[in-house]
């Protein structure tokens, strides 16, 4: 027996089916009218709270929709339209009821004669002219159809109820944007943008999905929009507003999702930049919004996405001050959201957009062709990294990180963030034309590889390592130290100091004495550039014996395809017989043209020149000294 839970004045399931029954049979020979007053009579003494306790819950539920079949059908034909706008609503309930506590097997059965019943009133509610009960039946409607779409099993009955959600949802959003408050509006908004989201993800139509991500994203638009204006009228106004802008940002965060879905799921490289774009403005907006309601962390998260929108526009579009503009827009915007970062000490997010921000900084290095815009983000790529140790190594001092957590936040260990402010500061210095400050970046560049080495060295004193894990830490060191070489032969030609020489020989016997403890690929990569670094020294010392002796010794362990020992070559043939212009000729116009080969640009090619120019100094020089 299905019991009342509520008090005795109230009637069961059982009753209420009974007394309907009764109410509209063909014994009764009261007026349809009366009829309906003791329907809307009975509905009121039913306990809605009332639940199953025999098992056969499904089938009282079949009987109750049965007994008001009969009311459902005609109650719209009533003179008195007071009456039946309350029958309706009181047919609405009984559906609802039958819906909510259904069994998990007939919810969907019960969702769609719930569903049926909502359109109908709202119908009714059309036709009476009441915009309230239209509007009410259309938002039930439009619930119910979503309750279907997304728990039905088959993909037919998702797709077909989730195009009546978004339907019943704009025939109400079209009511209620005549009689409700702008708040409730926004949020119906954003509603029917999460109903065309969800057709996104079931749709297999490419053109359709397209269609509704327009969609979803206009009506989160709207939302966002709407709930900024509320937010600042209320600002205007001196009411409590913050909620609603706050409302506001999320919405626009939620714009910027589905520009960033129409932007992954097309195929038009045009089409993806279009709406990487608006993707990034909808998150810009957002992050403006935040930090007008000073949540530093919401702000730095969507500034963060829209740094990614903007630096993918920068990879992908073909005109190059175009992409240069898009990579400097991300630089700024991610160094914002890094320093926000910091403020909240979100220490992962911190690494990664910082990270970020270095990439925007090289690639406008690599792509600008205005010698002093590519120094000016090599500097900045240095001082991001340079920035990011001094963050770490005091959150370390102040026992906010363990230097454990480096490599969990960073992917990698500290010493390789040192390595890699070697490489920026060397960046730097291969791209400066000032003498004294090439010179002083390239020291930077050594200090940083030492730390780098002296970290792995304690690393590997310091704990249990095995073979092969002090092997892995044997080639950062050898790698490391021929990077230190090669910086010391351009400093020893550029400050004409031979100290630096000396030391880059010294290194090389400390390579040579390790580097057999090494895996054979590496040792054979680590052999090959310790050979021309020593062959670099001997040029630069004007020892063409000792140079040609490690020639013939790098061409005979070149075991892949590389032009360098044969530029090398010629190279020193023509400072041997003091042609000068032969040799500058061939290093200017040496380029790294085969993918995999070591390359000569990176220091060697500037070194070599200058060496020369000071060869070329030299030989002037002697010749006035002889014609004096």
């Amino acid at each position: 027996m299905i019991m009342g839970n509520g008090s005795d004045r109230l009637i069961s399931l059982d009753e209420l089916i009974e007394r309907i029954e009764n109410n509209f049979s063909f014994d009764m020979t009261i007026s349809d009218e009366e009829k309906y007053r003791r329907f809307t009579a009975i509905c009121l003494t039913f306990d809605h709270r009332t639940t199953a306790n025999d098992g056969n819950n499904d089938d009282n539920l079949d009987r109750l929709i049965s007994a008001i079949e009969e009311p459902m059908a005609y109650f719209d034909t009533l003179e008195n339209k007071g009456l039946a706008e309350a029958v309706s609503i009181k047919l609405s309930l009984l559906y609802e009821y039958a819906f909510k506590i259904a069994s998990a097997e007939k919810k969907i059965v019960f969702a769609k004669k719930y569903y049926d019943t909502a359109m109908q009133c709202a119908e009714f509610g059309r036709n009476i002219q009441n915009l309230n009960h239209e509007c009410i039946a259309y938002w039930m409607a439009a619930k119910t159809a979503e309750f279907i779409s997304r728990n039905a099993e088959d993909q037919r009955t998702k797709y077909d109820y989730g195009i009546k959600t978004t339907d019943a949802s704009k025939k109400a959003i079209a009511i209620a944007e005549k009689i409700l408050t702008p708040e409730i509006i926004a949020m119906k908004y954003s509603y029917l943008g999460n109903a065309y989201k969800f057709l996104t993800e079931i749709a297999t139509d490419e053109v359709e999905i397209k269609e509704f991500a327009e969609q979803w994203f206009e009506y989160k638009i709207k939302s966002a929009e709407l709930f900024e204006l509320i937010g600042n009228d209320a600002i205007k106004g001196e009411m409590a507003s913050k909620d609603d802008l706050l409302e506001s940002a999320y919405q626009f965060t939620f714009a910027a999702v589905a520009q960033k879905f129409l932007s992954d799921n097309t195929n038009s490289l045009e089409e993806k930049i279009k709406h990487a774009d608006r993707s990034a403005q909808c998150n810009i907006h957002a992050a403006e919004i935040f930090k007008e309601l000073d949540w530093k962390e919401k702000t730095a998260i969507a500034l963060d996405y829209a740094v990614y929108s903007l630096s993918y526009i920068s990879r992908k579009i073909d005109d190059t001050e175009t992409a240069i503009s898009y990579a400097k827009m991300s630089y700024e915007i991610g160094i914002e959201a890094a320093e926000l970062f910091e403020q909240v000490k979100n220490y992962e997010r911190i690494y990664s957009r910082t990270n970020h921000t270095i990439n925007d900084a090289l690639f406008i290095v690599e792509k600008s062709t205005e010698i002093n815009e590519r120094l000016e983000y090599a500097i900045k790529a240095y001082e991001r990294r340079n920035q990011l140790i001094t963050t770490l190594e005091k959150a370390i001092e102040n026992k906010e990180l363990l230097e454990s957590d480096i490599v969990k936040l960073c992917k990698i260990s500290d010493y390789n963030l040192y390595e890699l402010i070697a490489e920026s500061a060397e960046t730097v210095a291969l791209i400066t034309e000032d003498i004294s400050q090439r010179a002083y970046f390239l020291r930077i560049a050594n200090n940083a590889s030492k730390k780098a080495i002296g970290k792995v060295i304690k690393k590997v004193f310091s704990t249990a390592e095995n073979n092969l894990g002090k092997i892995k830490y044997d080639a950062f060191i050898q790698y490391g130290l021929l990077s230190i070489i090669k910086r010391n032969l351009y400093l020893s030609v550029l400050e004409d100091n031979p100290k630096y020489r000396e030391e880059a020989f010294s290194l090389t016997r400390v390579i040579e004495a390790k580097a057999h403890y090494l895996e054979q690929k590496d040792k054979l990569n680590v052999m090959f550039h310790l050979l021309e670094t020593e062959l670099t020294a001997y040029i630069l010392k004007e020892d063409y014996i000792n140079a040609r002796n490690r020639l013939e010794q790098l061409q005979d362990c070149c075991s892949f395809k590389d032009r360098k020992p044969f530029v090398f070559k010629l190279l020193l043939n023509s400072l041997k017989d003091n042609e000068l212009e032969s040799a500058k000729a061939l290093i200017r116009g040496y380029k790294d043209n085969i993918e995999g080969e070591s390359s000569l640009n990176h220091i060697y090619k500037p070194l070599f020149m200058l060496h020369i120019e000071q060869l070329e100094q030299k030989a002037n020089l002697e010749r006035r000294q002889e014609m004096r």
